[in-house]
């Protein structure tokens, strides 16, 4: 939230354009992320995309989403947006593996999106030629908490980028960024 206060007015407004609501309060991004986005329920938190600290050439901004498509807290997924300079939104969505025997998508794997939310949530702009069934990409990953390194990792590399987000995220406690920096690497070895 610090990164994205102070973003120029410029971001901001190309941010706009993808029509979900980006929190500017700490509380109101905090409860997106305690609270996520249920595709299934009638009410609820709505779909809000978290900023994310983006340092990458072409990116103009990036932003992520925690959403949750039933019950089980394990099913946690989170959906990638990656705004350019020019041109369409792309987005990315990071889930578990379906638990249905039938299912060609029984791994943990990312998937181009043109919306959000499992298809509940429009997002503004993007390109309606993404393919977003296949392909998937398998990650290894098998929880929550490793489904939302991998996605830290695609944005901000590994091993240099993803230890600096570990750093600012887990200042002054160095056993909590190291226990998420050996999940991290466990995610690369075999």
């Amino acid at each position: 939230m610090r990164h994205w206060a102070s973003e120029s007015p410029r971001v901001k407004a190309r941010a706009r354009t993808i029509g979900v609501d980006i929190p500017t309060q700490q509380a109101v991004a905090e409860r997106a992320v305690t609270s996520p986005f249920r595709p299934s329920a009638q009410s609820g938190n709505p779909m809000r995309l978290i900023p994310m600290p983006c340092k990458q050439n072409r990116v103009f901004a990036a932003f992520f989403a925690p959403w949750l498509g039933g019950t089980n807290p394990a099913g946690l997924s989170f959906d990638l947006v990656v705004l350019l300079q020019q041109g369409s939104p792309y987005a990315f969505r990071f889930e578990p593996g379906s638990q249905y025997s039938t299912t060609a998508h029984g791994y943990d794997h990312v998937q181009l999106n043109k919306s959000l939310g499992v298809r509940h949530v429009s997002l503004d702009g993007a390109s309606s030629q993404l393919p977003t069934t296949y392909p998937a990409f398998p990650i290894r990953s098998n929880t929550p908490v490793s489904r939302f390194l991998a996605m830290a990792v695609a944005m901000h590399g590994y091993p240099s980028g993803v230890d600096d987000v570990l750093d600012r995220a887990f200042k002054g406690q160095p056993n909590k960024r190291k226990t998420y920096l050996n999940i991290t690497k466990a995610m690369f070895t075999r």
